[in-house]
This record gives structure tokens, sequence and C-alpha cells, in this order.
């Protein structure tokens, strides 16, 4: 019985066969829907050659030898890419969901678990940050003077509350990275690298940095950020006095050196290790809370420190640029717009060439036109200013305006007036008095005005601050 049916198989096969061979001619076939004639290959009894041929016309390229000690995968997925990934580890997290690296607006507005209107603003409902408090790691290693109520930690502590960061961002089922500078000055940049698991967070990094063309593997960079929304510790546990916090470590090179272990110090070059014991970090923690202006305030503040820390004096200024020369205004009850054509920027930094923007940021109030990727959080409006190379530099300026509320658009001069009083002070610094006495370095012997504002227009405003150039 099984070789009837065996017979009848090898028949049935070979019926089958014969009926494709009808069908094709020796030299070519016509296709049934097409007018074209396609001529058949040559048969061949050897199926190497055949796959040789084949191998051949795909212009096959064969797949790298496992067992190589370099491995690349090509068409990696976003948010897979292992550079990015690896990179994380290198600060204690270990992605378990996707990754990325300065991820794209449109792409960040869709992660955002923030409201969208019609205007694709987003209105960030924000959870936590009413207690929130600085706190400052001990035995840095660095001299250093804080102008706010700041809490010690033990390094102990901060080691704890540090791998407390690397677990709790590790299970996160996204983690995003914004790499970039501080300072629109390339002389006077600071490099920066911030983490966070929040995509609203990572926006509003995306708005605050400039960009900085290195690869991933070739980013140097002073300061590292990391942000965790949704970790809280109990209050008093840690030596954290509240449940929101942003911890600031001003960590030295030769202090990072000690901490190693034997192991790695060994495997270290003595090149490696003098390169590393002259070299600072500014290492920032921020958990407990989603708010924005948490985060803007904490960037802002080792912002100032690094701007400081190159001699140079960080201002609470606008800069207006004209054709004969540039104006820092001082606008205390912020009567100008930020639509202005002569506009440079706003968190003014001053230097010996010129003056720069701190961040690429700015703070408008809620009823100013918004468009994609704006944040809505209370009665402020983070926008960016539309210009992220860290290449914009303007003139040193030849005037000093106060603006304050008139009747009219007039400017008055007034070299009496003590500017210093307008000057926000920065809450890191080197040293006491550190901040006051860059501005008068800089700022001292130049003309002072009064600028009285009645109403909302930008142009005459403009044309009236051009006057203190004459």
């Amino acid at each position: 019985y099984k070789s009837k049916l065996r017979r009848r198989r090898i028949l049935a096969v070979g019926q089958m066969l014969s009926r494709i061979l009808r069908k094709r001619s020796k030299f070519g076939h016509r296709s049934s829907n097409s007018r074209t004639i396609s001529i058949a290959q040559p048969e061949t009894k050897s199926y190497k050659s055949k796959l040789r041929r084949l191998k051949e016309k795909k212009q096959y390229k064969p797949q790298q030898d496992m067992e190589e000690r370099y491995l690349n995968i090509d068409h990696e997925p976003l948010g897979k890419e292992l550079n990015v990934s690896w990179s994380f580890v290198k600060y204690d997290i270990r992605p378990t969901g996707l990754s990325y690296r300065n991820l794209h607006t449109r792409h960040l507005t869709m992660l955002s678990e923030a409201v969208a209107d019609e205007n694709k603003a987003l209105h960030n409902n924000v959870v936590g940050g009413d207690d929130h408090a600085y706190h400052v790691a001990e035995n840095n290693g660095i001299d250093f003077h804080l102008n706010v109520n700041a809490h010690p930690i033990t390094n102990r502590n901060y080691k704890i509350i540090q791998w407390f960061m690397g677990e709790h961002m590790s299970d996160a089922s996204q983690n995003f990275m914004n790499d970039g500078a501080l300072g629109s000055d390339l002389n006077h940049e600071t490099p920066i690298r911030a983490m966070t698991n929040d995509a609203t967070t990572s926006l509003l990094l995306k708005k605050t940095l400039y960009k900085v063309p290195s690869s991933i593997e070739n980013f140097n960079h002073e300061i590292v950020l990391w942000h965790a929304p949704t970790l809280q510790f109990e209050e008093g546990k840690y030596g954290l006095k509240s449940k929101s916090f942003t911890l600031i470590n001003l960590l030295s090179g030769k202090v990072a050196l000690e901490t190693l272990d034997g192991d790695v110090l060994n495997k270290m070059s003595e090149e490696s290790q003098k390169t590393m014991e002259g070299r600072e970090r500014t290492l920032v923690f921020i958990a407990g809370s989603n708010s924005q202006k948490i985060i803007n305030d904490s960037v802002k503040t080792v912002a100032d420190y690094h701007h400081m820390k190159k001699g140079n004096c960080p201002t609470n200024a606008n800069t207006y640029v004209y054709e004969n020369g540039s104006v820092l205004v001082f606008d205390p009850q912020g009567l100008l717009s930020s639509v202005n054509k002569n506009l440079f920027s706003r968190e003014t930094v001053i230097s010996p060439d010129g003056l720069y923007r701190s961040v690429a940021v700015i703070e408008n109030d809620e009823n100013v036109e918004k468009q994609r990727g704006d944040i809505v959080e209370g009665s402020t409006t983070y926008q960016d200013i539309g210009l992220y190379n860290n290449d914009y530099v303007a003139p040193l300026p030849k005037a000093v305006v106060v603006v304050g509320k008139g009747k009219t658009n007039k400017l008055t001069k007034n070299n009496s007036a003590d500017i210093s009083e307008y000057l926000n002070t920065p809450k890191l610094e080197q040293s006491p008095g550190q901040h006051k006495a860059l501005y008068e370095q800089y700022l001292s012997g130049i003309p002072a005005y009064n600028l009285e504002v009645s109403g909302k227009n930008q142009e005459e405003i403009s044309n009236t601050l051009q006057q203190a150039l004459k």
C-alpha cells in the first residue's frame, strides 16, 4: 500500500511539472498580463552557480561575521540606537524602554503628556513642586557661595540619591537626552548633557540649549543634569528637606579621581588621570515635580555660575541692537514685548568680546500668540527665540536704560541712577559679591537713562530707545 501511494505522489508531481514546462518555450514565454516577452535563463544543474548569479544580480552584500570584535547593525529604529543606550549607562541609567537623543519638536509634542490646544501649544499640568528646595553636596573640593537657603547633603546621602535616580530612570518607558550648550557665543559656551524621562521637559531643554555639532561619542560637557519628575522621597530622608528638590554637586577632578574604584584607576593611564584631575564637573539632580519653572530656574542657576566662572557677567536685562550700537535695557515691570525686530536677547551675558544670550528660551505672558511646541504653564509661555546657532554676539552696550511706566514715551538721562539694584543676583557664585564686581567692571562709566513707556507700540518704543545712542 505504501509503495502504491508513493508512486501516485511521484506521478502527480511529474504531471504538474509537465504542465509547467509545456507553458514555457525553449527560449522564452509570453506573460498573460503583459505584451512583453521575458527571456528564460538557461537551465543548469548546479545549485551553487545559480545562487552565485542571484547574489550578483541583487548586488548581494554578505553579512558581517558575528564573531568579529566590532559589530555594525544597520537600520536601527528610532529609540533603540545602541550608542544612545550605552551613553545612558555611563550615568547609571540602564534603559529598559526607548531612549532618544535630541529628538525633534514634532515627536516630543506627540510624546508629551501635556494637553495641546488648537495652536499645538502644550499646557502643562504641574504636579508637585510647592515645597521645592535647593540642596548642595558637601566635600566636593570646590569653593562656592550660595545666595539662597540651600541645605547641605553628605557624600554618603548624595551617592544614595544618585543610585535611586538611576534606578528610577532605568525603569521608565522612555528616556530623553538633550546635548547642547549654554551661551550663544562659541568662545564662552558651556556644554551640557541633560537627561529626563519627561517629554515636556525634554522639549523645554530643546528650546533652552544651543545646538552643538558634535556626535554623541565626542561630546565633551561640563554639566550633567538628571530629571525624574515622579521620584519623591519622604521629607527628612537622606538629608532632603522637601519632596521636590534640586541637588547640585560642584565636583572637582581631584575628588572625582579619589572616588574611583582601584581596578578602574589602575587601568587608566597617567595622562588620563592628569586630564581628569584638572577637570571640573557640575552634577544636577532635579526630582519630585514636572514644573517647567523649576527646570528653567535650575538650569539658569548653573548657567549663571559657569558664565561668571569664565569671567562674564550674567544679567536679567534685554539687549536691543541698532546699526549704530546696542542698548542694555532693564525692564523690571515687564512692560516691553518680545515682538520687536531690534530685540537681540533676554537674559543677556556681558563678556569682553560683547553681549551674548545665556539661553535660547524666552518667557512671555499667557496672552502672547502661540505656535507649535510652545509650553504654557500658569501665566507663563515658554517660547524659543528662533535662533539656535551658538555664534550670535552683539557689540558692548553704549547705554543702559531702565524702563518704567509713564504718560508718554520719554527718554531722560540719569547718570546718578544705581542700576545694580535692578540686577537679579545669581543663586550660586564662586565667592560673595562676585556678580556685583563683574557688573561694575563692565558697565561702570556707561551713560544711564530712564525710559517712560505709555503704550504697547513697539516700533515707537524702539525708536525712543535708539535716542540713547545719539
